[in-house]
């Protein structure tokens, strides 16, 4: 199983993508606001774990790093939208749903996501 951490990088990773840009690890520490020395040891875990590929210091995803990320961005889609429900404000919203998914496991968040209450 992938580490939260790790599910939240191919999710910014993803979301970079679709925005058309092309993500450098540089790109990925700016916007987590993470230390350079951790986006590196984040990438060679994605990449040797078969995530992401790496042509010419670009990072790509792989088919399976894409469906993750997908699968990453829709539940903290929901969760997002469920905190804003709440009456959170959108800062706070973001910043709770990134809290739950990497203070909680993939189990815990499937579990959340099927609540009724948060799907209506």
């Amino acid at each position: 199983m992938i580490q939260a951490t790790n599910r939240k990088y191919l999710r910014y990773i993803y979301q970079l993508l679709l925005e058309g840009k092309k993500v450098r690890q540089i790109d990925l520490a700016l916007s987590l606001g993470y230390a350079r020395s951790s986006v590196s040891i984040a990438i060679k875990q994605l990449k040797k774990a078969g995530y992401i590929d790496l042509i010419k210091n670009n990072i790509t995803l792989t088919e399976r790093g894409s469906m993750l990320a997908q699968e990453s961005l829709k539940s903290y889609q929901q969760v997002y939208r469920w905190i804003l429900a709440l009456g959170f404000t959108s800062y706070e919203a973001r910043l709770y749903a990134d809290k739950l998914e990497s203070d909680f496991d993939q189990k815990f968040i499937e579990m959340l996501l099927k609540d009724k209450r948060l799907n209506n």
